[in-house]
């Protein structure tokens, strides 16, 4: 072959080369990403009640919404046209930013996403996933407040029964907790000095755990009493009361033990301190157990924190040497009563024990010394933020074992938590379907400790089905490949 010859052939398959790798970018950036496509899929439930066959579910997921564009308005017009019995969000609606100015412009465009969408019959349902949690403070506030706003409800550690024909359908949902290790605090039981009591072990971050399966604590407040210690003075330790944590709110009541403070003291979060003395006057000693008393009495948007704290072999002080009124921040957007538990920082562990709640005549409420739990398991009725495997129990807790049960969660991971409880179907995101997927070679980005091919579609797991949604957004780079943007419609049909 004569060499020009040759050399004009290489040229044009050079050029076809960059030709294809051309389409390839604008495919990528500028057409897949908005490409959204309806999945139907068709889920057959054993003992599926007839009122319910033919239920039509409308899954999205992780819009990580960053303004309004063509494609969260197409998910909009897409779900008018569509009409289904019911709409479920499996979280990542906003994306993650640390500057609050920034985070409160998206909250924003989340609220006007949300209040958007067709109102179902059935209502529209969300659980939180990894980028509507922040650790800064009053973030995660806002978007809640956001969610309120629309007709969605939020699900975080719960459960709803929908009647539909006669027929219940259980619909839970489980805030995301797989944070990665080390930033929050998984609290189990450990032995320390001859006693059993609870530890957390060093975290980069806030870590919380709250006692959320109390019988109620009265309204007009309650005694809190036990002991504490911690191991590192570069760390942190403290108590929580009236918590709404649990819940998404960054709203409590806290004293605490932390590097940057001469003294026991006061430092809550939504919420204002009126008068009083928010400092004990005791400076902090690690490796010593204190014993404490806080007294916490409410009235409407007014509270009263009182507490004490003595090294545990010395005498209990009289009076309150920390005495502060407070005035309640914003109103909460849900009916629900905050809760005790513990929050700490840092390095070194941390330690509580001896834990007693009264009310304010004395009557004990709650008592517990963990003496009956053994080493390493996590405390019964206690939740961790972010870590807790305890939350489909919370959830699921007393779900009717004859109705058929839906499960929202963000991370596909949650499958492998659902043994031997009662849930037909699971609904998640997270994974993005890889958001690139090359022939041959698959999914570049996984996400899910469950394996490559566990990241998009439905899947078999024991007694449950598991549903894993593409999303409609993207993370890092805006691109997406052989993956396009996914609404899915979920109908329920009887086993055959």
């Amino acid at each position: 072959m004569p060499r020009n010859r040759l050399n004009k052939r290489i040229h044009l398959g050079l050029a076809a080369l960059a030709l294809l790798a051309l389409a390839v970018v604008v495919d990528a950036f500028w057409v897949e990403p908005y490409r959204l496509q309806v999945q139907e899929v068709a889920v057959a439930i054993e003992g599926l009640p007839p009122a319910l066959a033919g239920l039509r579910i409308a899954q999205i997921s992780d819009t990580h919404i960053v303004g309004a564009n063509r494609l969260t308005r197409r998910v909009q017009d897409e779900l008018h046209r569509l009409d289904p019995d019911l709409i479920v969000i499996t979280g990542d609606l906003i994306e993650h930013v640390a500057a609050y100015n920034l985070w409160a412009e998206r909250a924003a465009e989340v609220g006007e996403f949300l209040r958007g969408l067709p109102t179902p019959r059935y209502g529209t349902w969300i659980t939180r996933g990894n980028t509507d949690i922040s650790r800064y403070g009053g973030h995660s506030d806002l978007l809640i407040r956001q969610m309120a706003s629309s007709e969605a409800t939020l699900l975080i550690n719960e459960r709803v029964s929908l009647d539909i024909g006669g027929s219940t359908l259980v619909l839970a949902g489980v805030d995301f907790a797989h944070l990665p290790e080390g930033f929050s605090a998984d609290h189990v039981v450990v032995e320390r000095e001859g006693n059993r009591v609870v530890a957390a072990p060093p975290c980069t971050g806030n870590a919380f755990t709250h006692y959320v399966a109390g019988p109620g604590w009265p309204a007009e407040g309650y005694e809190f009493t036990g002991r504490l210690s911690y191991t590192d003075a570069a760390g942190g330790i403290g108590l929580v009361l009236d918590s709404r944590y649990p819940w998404g709110e960054d709203h409590y009541q806290r004293l605490r033990a932390h590097r940057e403070a001469p003294e026991w003291q006061v430092a809550s979060k939504g919420v204002e301190v009126m008068a009083g003395t928010a400092g004990a006057g005791l400076e902090p000693q690690p490796g010593l157990w204190y014993r404490f008393r806080v007294r916490y009495q409410r009235q409407g948007e007014l509270a009263r924190l009182q507490a004490r704290l003595w090294p545990q072999d010395g005498p209990e002080p009289v009076g309150w040497p920390i005495d502060v009124g407070t005035r309640e921040g914003q109103p909460s957007p849900f009916d629900r009563q905050g809760v005790p538990g513990f929050w700490s920082v840092g390095p070194g562990w941390k330690y509580w024990d001896d834990l007693q709640i009264a009310a304010l005549d004395g009557a004990v409420l709650w008592a517990e010394d963990f003496e009956s739990a053994a080493p390493a398991d996590d405390p019964l009725g206690w939740l961790d933020f972010g870590v807790n495997q305890g939350q489909l129990q919370i959830a699921l807790e007393g779900a009717p074992e004859d109705a058929v049960t839906i499960l929202l969660a963000h991370s596909p991971d949650i499958i492998s938590e659902v043994s031997g409880m009662k849930v037909d179907l699971a609904l998640s995101g997270h994974t993005h379907g890889g958001q690139v997927r090359l022939p041959i070679l698959g999914p570049l980005y996984i996400n899910t400790t469950l394996g490559r091919r566990y990241n998009q579609g439905l899947f078999r797991f024991a007694d449950s089905w598991l549903y894993v949604n593409r999303g409609v957004g993207t993370r890092g780079l805006p691109i997406r490949f052989l993956c396009p943007p996914e609404l899915t419609i979920i109908s329920l049909e009887q086993k055959r």
